[in-house]
């Protein structure tokens, strides 16, 4: 997610450094994005933007490079948090009197204009690095609790819708396609789905134009229909969200141990 959202901003930003985990991940991250290799905290000291995208239970050893390097400045550099179960709160204790901002995108962000959802602790009009995210793509602004939401919607959404486009896939080469045209035919299914639904109109409305009274549209749709598919995507939803949570209460735990 970090080198996605990094490929989306470059061009409507200034310069771009990166620190990886070691020199040499710093090194191979920056030579991989065309950015400076800013593995020294020191380099972090004049950053108007400070973009934080390590595993939750990462962000403790992750911060304490640049704990001291963040006290010193005078210039409190903003807070891009990508760490889903990282709260607002657990952000200001390590950064205290900083705009922090939490977004939530997906791995298309680099190649396409992105949904993203924020949540930041004082209004996004306030918030200068916010116009960038703003010319980029579109924002849902949330509050805390809804961003387990958005995470299972927009994070992990992609990755349910390609699911199915796996088990069309599949169906297509077990009914006699070959590989390579069920893919394409399958890939093609997906890519006209999401270009049907950026007009913002209620899927069902499209679904709705699509499937003629007696065609074979209203066919498939009375046999997912019938086998509660549907029903089982918002258990799907229920039980990622409920993970979302867990996983957000063990890093606050793990945070307040430190």
């Amino acid at each position: 997610m970090s080198r996605a959202f990094l490929l989306s901003i470059q061009n409507a930003v200034g310069a771009i450094g990166v620190k990886g985990r070691t020199p040499e991940a710093s090194n191979c991250f920056a030579t991989e994005l065309n950015v400076i290799d800013w593995h020294d905290p020191s380099a972090w000291f004049n950053a108007d933007v400070w973009v934080i995208g390590v595993k939750p239970n990462q962000f403790q050893t992750a911060c304490v490079p640049l704990k001291s390097i963040y006290d010193a400045a005078r210039h409190k550099p903003t807070i891009i948090s990508l760490m889903a179960g990282v709260s607002l709160a657990t952000l200001e204790t390590q950064f205290p009197n900083a705009d922090v901002v939490k977004v939530m995108a997906n791995l298309s962000i680099a190649t396409s204009k992105p949904v993203f959802a924020v949540n930041a602790n004082r209004s996004l009009e306030d918030i200068p690095f916010a116009d960038v995210l703003k010319i980029l793509g579109d924002l849902v602004v949330l509050d805390e609790k809804e961003m387990h939401l958005a995470t299972v919607l927009l994070g992990s959404g992609p990755a349910i819708f390609l699911a199915i486009q796996q088990r069309l896939y599949e169906s297509g080469k077990k009914l006699g396609l070959s590989d390579v045209a069920s893919l394409q035919l399958s890939q093609g299914a997906l890519s006209g789905a999401s270009a049907l639904s950026v007009n913002q109109f209620m899927p069902q409305d499209i679904i709705n134009q699509i499937a003629s009274p007696g065609g074979t549209t209203e066919a498939a749709l009375n046999v997912i229909e019938y086998s509660e598919l549907l029903d089982c995507c918002e258990d799907a939803v229920v039980a990622a969200c409920g993970r979302s949570i867990e996983i957000s209460y063990n890093g606050q735990n793990n945070a307040n141990s430190d």
